[in-house]
Parts: C-alpha cells; sequence; structure tokens
C-alpha cells in the first residue's frame, strides 16, 4: 500500500475528478452539469499548483462563473 496515493495523484482522472467535484460543490450544480472547459482549466491549475486543493478551491471562487451565480 505504500505510494498508493502517489500513483492516484498521477492518474490525470484523479485531477480532473476533484475539478469537477470542487466546482459542482462550491458552485452547487450538479456533477454531470460542469462545464468541461471549466473543469480542464481547473484540472490544470490543480496539477500547475502540486495538487494543492487550496490553490483548487480559489481558482473555482476566483472564476467569472462563480462570481456570476450571485
Amino acid at each position: 500500500m505504500p505510494g498508493l496515493g502517489q500513483v492516484m495523484a498521477q492518474d490525470p482522472r484523479f485531477s480532473l475528478c476533484a475539478a469537477k467535484r470542487f466546482y459542482a460543490y462550491l458552485n452547487e450544480v450538479p456533477l454531470d452539469a460542469v462545464p468541461v472547459a471549466a473543469a480542464g482549466d481547473l484540472q490544470t491549475a490543480l496539477v500547475r499548483s502540486g495538487m494543492n486543493v487550496r490553490a483548487l478551491a480559489k481558482a473555482v471562487v476566483m472564476s467569472d462563473e462563480f462570481r456570476s451565480a450571485a
């Protein structure tokens, strides 16, 4: 089991799933309503930050979609 988390984090499906779930939760939309382009942008932000979820959350709340939701 050692290293399992690292292997999971390296799988691109993991970062995309995390990005979609953060977007859906913070924007209060169903998971299947997450725009593909937004999920991709958030996935990029997550990976570039070294998988830092704070950076992902910040990217979501700083997005145009989040600001216009109010």
